[in-house]
């Protein structure tokens, strides 16, 4: 296929651009702590799947237009890992945070 002709599909893997926290490794006081990032490359949410401690959290935003995912993830004392992967017809990207709530706080 040549570039420009309606048939070719370009698909590009799924990107993430973090917003808040930049960094994958944060120590909290908050019950709840709020990931921000940007996912290009997906057009819905529902190529986008968010785990926290290995259990899927669906109280996640999806802009479509802005591509801005926000999660407000409910943390339990001490580490908590949180999981987005995005897929698309070009791939599967997978980012992980770990989120340490202060036990005690």
């Amino acid at each position: 296929a040549k570039p420009g002709d309606p048939n070719t599909v370009i698909s590009t893997a799924p990107e993430f651009v973090r917003i808040s926290p930049t960094q994958n490794t944060v120590i909290t006081n908050d019950a709840i702590y709020t990931i921000t990032t940007k996912v290009l490359n997906v057009t819905n949410a529902g190529g986008i799947t968010i785990k926290i401690n290995g259990v899927v959290f669906t109280g996640m935003n999806f802009n479509n237009r802005t591509h801005i995912l926000t999660i407000p993830a409910p943390l339990n004392p001490g580490v908590n890992t949180i999981t987005i992967d995005a897929v698309n017809a070009g791939g599967t990207k997978s980012d992980t945070y770990t989120i340490t709530k202060q036990i005690g706080r």
